[in-house]
Parts: C-alpha cells; structure tokens; sequence
C-alpha cells in the first residue's frame, strides 16, 4: 500500500469567517509597509521568497516542508488585510500549519499596528 502525495499534504487558509485561530488579520499599515514586514517575517521563519505579484498582491514563499501563499489586500490606504493559504508536506493533521499560522501572525502582530481579527475589526 503506497500513500498518495495528496494525502501528505495539508493546507490551512485563513478568511473572515473562519475558526477564530485562522481569522484575517488587519493592520493600520499601507500596503508596502505590510509586504516589508511579511518578507522580514518570512526571513525570520526560514522561508525563502519565491515570488511576489504586486499586481494581484500576493507572495509566494517556500519552506523546507511547508510553503505559505499570502494574500495582500488595500481596504484603504492606511488599511491592509493580511490573509494566508499553508501547505505543509508530510504532516498527517494540520496542526503544523495552525502553529505556521499563528506564529506568522504573531510575529507580524508585532511590528504592525494591528486593528482587528475577522468581520468584527
């Protein structure tokens, strides 16, 4: 019995209407202030910046066994919404990528100036 490449690996995404650990995050930041600290973030956490589309605000970041999607995105100009899709590599549950989540927004959490979690903000 082999095990199949999709069953190793698991994704976590974050929304509005997510469970409260994977709500978007918003900051009172612009949106390059936000980018800047997502790459210094993704430095800090050994991801290696693969891509970014600022066209469609979105980087593209690789790990040894996971890679991280993040979604940037202009409420106002003072006002960024900081999303995220996980993918982690032979992980059987998705509690590694919860704790990538967390610790991403964590770090981000503190160098931005964080307005809200979710539809609530």
């Amino acid at each position: 019995m082999t095990l199949s490449g999709e069953f190793l690996v698991k994704s976590v995404a974050t929304s509005d209407t997510a469970n409260p650990e994977l709500l978007t995050h918003y900051y009172r930041n612009d949106y390059n202030t936000v980018k800047n600290c997502v790459l210094e973030v993704a430095k800090q956490m050994n991801y290696n910046v693969e891509t970014i589309d600022d066209r469609y605000k979105e980087i593209f970041l690789q790990g040894a066994k996971s890679h991280i999607i993040v979604t940037l995105v202009n409420i106002t100009y003072y006002e960024t919404a900081l999303d995220m899709t996980v993918y982690t590599y032979w992980s059987l549950t998705k509690k590694k990528a919860l704790k990538i989540v967390e610790d991403f927004y964590t770090r981000c959490d503190r160098k931005l100036n964080f307005k809200g979690k979710g539809l609530t903000r």
